[in-house]
């Protein structure tokens, strides 16, 4: 009895976490989040369920976050960026929009060392205190990582709790527009 009630338990819990994406889209992967319908994370991807952990570090070359997408004809914010999102990956730059509210956990902790640049577009003080960071973001790789930050706002950056610990910020030449 004992055995059957695990089994159960490792196949229903194994269907609920089947994946760590709901669905894929022009290259990036998304989650639903909870308590919201019209809100999504892009996430690792990971398909639990099938892969094996072969699908891990999909993200590759440049990836461009966009502010909403459009799926099976609604649109979403995209407001977050889950754990591990780049934990895996290949990807060798990421261009934040500040849609973005919150950053989980390890993020950008990029096991592989192929990000050497991320880009992000909030502009002024108010932006950044409205964005959640559940990662500290002070690990080694902010050493090796370029944060590229809109025209006028170094300052502000290299002042901000978080952001201050990269050691390589570089300002765009011109202003990020909506």
């Amino acid at each position: 009895m004992k055995k059957t009630a695990i089994i159960l338990s490792a196949v229903l819990f194994g269907s609920i976490q089947a994946k760590a994406y709901d669905f894929e889209l022009n290259g990036i992967y998304y989650a639903f989040m909870e308590g919201t319908t019209d809100e999504v994370a892009v996430s690792l991807f990971i398909d639990y369920w099938h892969d094996d952990f072969d699908g891990v570090g999909v993200y590759e070359g440049h990836i461009v976050i966009p502010e909403t997408i459009i799926y099976e004809n609604k649109q979403y914010r995209v407001t977050k960026i889950g754990f591990l999102a780049f934990g895996e990956s290949n990807a060798e730059s990421i261009v934040i929009p500040k849609s973005i509210r919150y950053i989980d956990w390890n993020a950008f902790r990029n096991y592989r060392a192929t990000i050497k640049r991320i880009e992000v577009q909030w502009q002024t003080s108010l932006e950044l205190n409205e964005l959640e960071i559940e990662d500290d973001l002070s690990i080694n790789y902010m050493y090796d990582i370029v944060l590229v930050v809109p025209a006028n706002t170094k300052t502000l950056y290299q002042e901000h709790d978080v952001w201050k610990k990269f050691i390589n910020i570089e300002e765009t030449e011109f202003n990020v527009i909506d």
